[in-house]
């Protein structure tokens, strides 16, 4: 996939640390805020950042990525929760073309940190999961299958929903407007900025660093045909003598 332009750092799953700082980083953990021999933070401050804070209830993807999982909190930043009964404190992130697991077994002394350049990978989990095992001296159990499972059966969920939209749609609709019509800026509160042009007679949605290309689906609905969103639909608010006033996308409501 194309390169993933990064500003500054991001912490939802980028790269902009070694393997050397990272085994830096877990130690300093491990050790209660100690690297070098010298005291960075003290232990109580440190161990705040694993306080639980929230419970989830572990249930659909989370029950399926943590299958031995019964209970599951979020720290600051941290999920903390069971591994075949060994305290796990883990944190992982993706972003276009890479995926990071980072993971602490405080009680055993023990952390990982995985990292790969496959798009939606499973196998950071996998190797984690298998780690733990090994390191722990776990019954082994075969997390390659069990993942790859989990992320056909993903996908065939996700193929039936999009066959029973499209077996849905009302093919002999029109849009209200022309592709000029859309065009414009919409702006969502926490999601900044949209903008809709119209090339070739097809509106165009360009948002953050995407470019989404349009296709008519029905009524003021029109599906994403090339990127990252493909085949997401969005749906435009049509008033009669205003014209396009807002659209949805991702589940977000932008507002012209």
């Amino acid at each position: 996939m194309p390169a993933y332009e990064i500003a500054e750092p991001n912490p939802a799953g980028s790269m902009n640390a070694s393997a050397r700082d990272l085994a830096a980083w877990l130690k300093f953990h491990l050790a209660g805020g100690v690297a070098g021999g010298k005291r960075l933070v003290s232990e109580k401050n440190l161990l705040e950042t694993r306080t639980p804070q929230n419970v989830l209830r572990v249930e659909g993807s989370i029950r399926a990525l943590h299958p031995d999982t019964h209970l599951m909190t979020h720290a600051m930043g941290w999920l903390v929760f069971d591994h075949r009964g060994k305290l796990v404190v883990a944190h992982g992130g993706v972003v276009d073309g890479f995926r990071v697991q980072v993971t602490l077994l405080p009680e055993e002394k023990l952390g990982f940190a995985v990292l790969s350049n496959l798009h939606e990978t499973r196998m950071n989990q996998a190797v984690t999961n298998t780690l733990i095992d090994l390191y722990c001296g776990l019954p082994a159990r075969d997390w390659n299958g069990y993942l790859r499972k989990v992320v056909a059966d993903d996908e065939a969920e996700k193929r039936a929903e999009v066959e029973a939209r499209d077996k849905a749609r009302k093919p002999d609709t029109k849009p209200s407007l022309p592709a000029e019509g859309y065009a414009g800026e919409y702006a969502g509160a926490a999601y900044g900025k949209a903008k809709v042009t119209a090339d070739g007679g097809k509106p165009v949605l360009e948002w953050s660093s995407f470019r989404c290309p349009l296709e008519h689906f029905q009524d003021d609905v029109f599906r994403v045909t090339d990127g990252y969103f493909e085949d997401r639909l969005v749906e435009f608010a049509v008033v009669p003598g205003r014209g396009s006033v807002a659209l949805r996308f991702i589940g977000v409501v932008f507002k012209k």
